[in-house]
């Protein structure tokens, strides 16, 4: 139940260090600006969009890494500290890894003891393992992000929501309130935990008295425990600056009349019929063993008493994010751990009868099978690593624009002076200025000429839409080949996330504008020229494999099939000349 879980986390845990190829780094740095401006409840947005509760998790461990470093001569005080941080952010992102791995393995116990409680025996043992080893699950376990966390306490939410109505006693339900508001304290998605102990105390509220009295009583004291977990550990921004402005939650354009925001996130509820294809081919390619399984229990999940909060929330989940305008496929995870509840009864069941043992323990190998070959792809190098390296060993006579998803190429002073130009440098790269004003060599190095494209460029991958930032259209227009030129690019380092699926890069993509719900063109560019064969290319499968998705350490499409195609993570990358006179 836990030397394997933990065991499968830790072997790949260090993917793509010292870089992270993870675009979500909210509580790093949330937990960073609160330990240098000593403010623990900053305004939602200013740092993060997320809840606080893994940033709170977090100072404790940054406090105790910077007094080792200390003991042990690593720095001498905080300046030095911070300098060693900007060099070497994973020194940030490590303890956040191991902290979210932890909490990760919390999943498995707490399907266990909700297995327990609703009756089950040897299944119990197959709950814990079918979320421990799931693909799904354990990908989101290693990266520094809150949904592992997230659904942790989600899972020990049921676990007290299946105790309480197993034994009636209210502690359980309270403990299963606090849960399920740590959940909403890690992400705002976690809101929804508050349901499973809701339909906990629906499914004992007639038990409970008879006139109701006393059941009102305990729901009330629940709900209460619940918004004071949540306020105060992941919201308590509420509390010290009021309501939320609207410009600090992300995506708020899409914030409208059918949307509520609850922090810095926006819920839409927009039905998409696209993202129950994308959604549940996705959920199958993951976990398929679990979903099977989960099949064959659901009518029992219904049935029995204790485990009918849980299934029955993993129904409405599914109901309502397999039909969302968002297709993020870690939307699923819920489902990866509340699904393993009446997929251990379909288990049970086959356990208990001796012919179909053989069948149960075929099927119990592929989601060990799966996990093992996740932890040896994500061991290997990133793409974007090798790239990294090749770009600084080339002697280019001209700079080179970095498609976006590329690697964080260290940038000289010249290209720092251009990227500032475009959007705010980020925390290292002013850093890095500081050192070039200063003329000494910063600690990465001299860097080399590179523009992250995504400062003038923008993508919509699912659309396959493009365009120029509307602030950059202005002074450099909308081809972008003129764009590149009129920003000094002699090269341009090609980006493809689905290298094999019959589809060029969007920066080379020739394909007509698609269309939108109303028939309208979505915005698109034209395709940037290139000059002869690619300097190099770099391929996720090696040098004669082939992948349709490479998307590793993100999210993949259907990774029953992908993770034996996926050689290492990252995308696949190329280096172009850029043609001297350009159309």
């Amino acid at each position: 139940m836990l030397i394997l879980p933990l065991a499968l986390r830790l072997a790949p845990i260090e993917h793509g260090m010292p870089r992270n190829h993870v675009a979500d780094t909210h509580i790093v740095k949330n937990a960073l600006g609160m330990a240098r401006d000593l403010d623990p409840v900053p305004p939602m947005g200013r740092y993060s969009t997320y809840p606080y509760l893994l940033s709170y998790a977090l100072l404790p461990i940054y406090a105790v890494e910077y007094g080792a470093g200390r003991v042990l001569g690593e720095w001498s005080g905080k300046g030095e500290f911070a300098e060693r941080l900007f060099a070497e952010p994973d020194l940030a992102h490590r303890p956040a890894r191991y902290l979210c791995a932890l909490l990760a393995c919390l999943a498995p116990l707490a399907m266990f003891g909700a297995a327990r409680s609703a009756g089950l025996k040897s299944g119990a043992w197959i709950a814990a393992y079918l979320v421990g080893t799931g693909l799904l699950h354990l990908q989101f376990s290693i990266q520094e992000r809150p949904w592992a966390p997230l659904v942790s306490f989600m899972a020990l939410a049921g676990w007290g929501a299946t105790a309480f109505v197993n034994s009636g006693r209210r502690v359980h339900l309270l403990a299963s309130a606090v849960a399920a508001g740590l959940a909403f304290a890690t992400h705002q998605a976690g809101a929804a935990a508050l349901g499973i102990t809701g339909l906990a105390w629906l499914t004992c509220a007639r038990r409970a008295s008879a006139d109701g009295k006393a059941a009102f009583g305990l729901g009330f004291k629940a709900v209460a425990l619940f918004a004071v977990t949540a306020l105060a550990l992941g919201h308590p921004y509420y509390v010290m600056h009021g309501a939320v402005d609207k410009s600090a939650v992300a995506a708020s354009e899409a914030l409208g009349s059918n949307s509520i925001s609850i922090g810095g996130q926006a819920l839409v509820f927009a039905f998409r019929a696209e993202t129950w294809h994308k959604l549940s081919r996705a959920l199958v390619g993951y976990d398929p063993v679990l979903v099977i399984l989960a099949l064959g229990g659901l009518v029992w999940g219904l049935r029995t008493r204790a485990a009918r909060p849980v299934t029955g929330m993993a129904l409405l989940w599914a109901a309502f994010f397999m039909t969302n305008q968002g297709d993020h496929t870690r939307y699923l995870l819920p489902l990866s751990v509340l699904l393993a509840l009446p997929a251990a009864a379909a288990g049970q069941w086959l356990w208990e009868r001796r012919p179909a043992r053989p069948l149960l323990l075929m099927l119990l190998a592929l989601p060990l099978v799966q996990a093992t070959r996740l932890v040896w792809v994500m061991r290997q190098e990133d793409t974007r690593a090798e790239a990294e390296r090749a770009l600084l060993a080339l002697d280019l006579d001209g700079p080179i624009g970095v498609d976006c998803y590329g690697p964080e190429v260290p940038m000289n002073a010249r290209a720092l002076t251009r990227l500032a130009q475009h959007r705010e440098l980020g925390g290292r790269e002013a850093r890095r200025v500081m050192y070039f004003e200063a003329d000494a060599v910063p600690p990465t190095g001299e860097g080399i000429d590179v523009l992250p494209l995504e400062s003038v460029l923008d993508y919509d991958l699912r659309t396959r839409s493009s365009w120029v930032e509307e602030e950059e259209a202005g002074r450099l227009g909308t081809d972008p080949n003129a764009l590149l030129r009129e920003l000094g690019m002699r090269y341009v380092l090609v980006v493809d996330r689905t290298p094999d699926n019959g589809v060029a890069p969007i920066l080379l993509d020739p394909a007509p504008a698609t269309l939108d719900s109303d028939g309208q063109p979505r915005p698109k560019l034209k395709p940037v020229a290139v000059q002869g064969s690619p300097l190099f290319t770099i391929h996720p499968a090696g040098d004669t494999g082939s992948v349709a998705d490479a998307n590793l350490p993100a999210e993949l499409s259907f990774p029953l099939t992908q993770i034996w195609d996926l050689k290492r993570p990252g995308p696949k990358l190329e280096l172009f000349r850029l043609p001297e006179e350009r159309p």
